[in-house]
């Protein structure tokens, strides 16, 4: 396995479609271990991600070159423990440069103020909400004006985002490509 070429062994490792298969392969030696941790660029977590904020932290660490992250916490309650948070979105913006695409689902933590932590995401293309009940217009507004990149924004379900603000800045900037 040493003699392999690192492009050859890439190209084994992509045909590898599981996440679990994957961290199988990554386990079988530290070379797998170490050319599976360059390649990763997608991650999808969900009630599993316990506790959220310090797995968060590890996951990113492991994968620099993360640029797609989805993170649902569909079907989660309180015994599970304790979900995704400001903090964490914190942890996001500042341990995964390469992000381009996020998707929150179900994500009953996240204010405004996390929202606020996605604006110095400067290459965050595509974000999806889903079920995200304490984010509101204010925070919608300060991630647009941060986020020059966002071509896409998803919001399903946000009860709370009713202000227009933030819709009029986009208008006016015209970048949004899809909404």
């Amino acid at each position: 396995m040493e003699v392999l070429p690192d492009q050859l062994v890439w190209g084994i490792l992509r045909r590898i479609k599981k996440t679990r298969d994957q961290n199988s392969a990554s386990l079988a030696c530290k070379r797998l271990y170490e050319l599976e941790r360059e390649r990763r660029e997608f991650l999808r977590v969900g009630c599993g991600l316990n506790p959220a904020n310090s797995a968060l932290t590890s996951l990113c660490n492991r994968f620099k070159n993360l640029a797609k992250i989805e993170i649902v916490y569909s079907g989660w309650m309180s015994k599970l423990g304790k979900q995704l948070d400001d903090h964490g979105l914190l942890i996001l913006s500042q341990l995964c440069p390469a992000l381009t695409d996020l998707t929150l689902g179900f994500c009953t933590f996240i204010t405004d103020v996390g929202v606020g932590h996605l604006a110095s995401c400067t290459n965050l293309s595509t974000l999806k909400f889903n079920f995200t009940p304490r984010i509101s217009g204010c925070g919608i507004l300060s991630l647009v004006v941060g986020c020059k990149s966002l071509s896409s924004l998803h919001l399903i379900r946000c009860i709370n985002v009713s202000s227009v603000e933030w819709l009029e800045y986009l208008g006016k900037l015209e970048m949004l490509q899809e909404l």
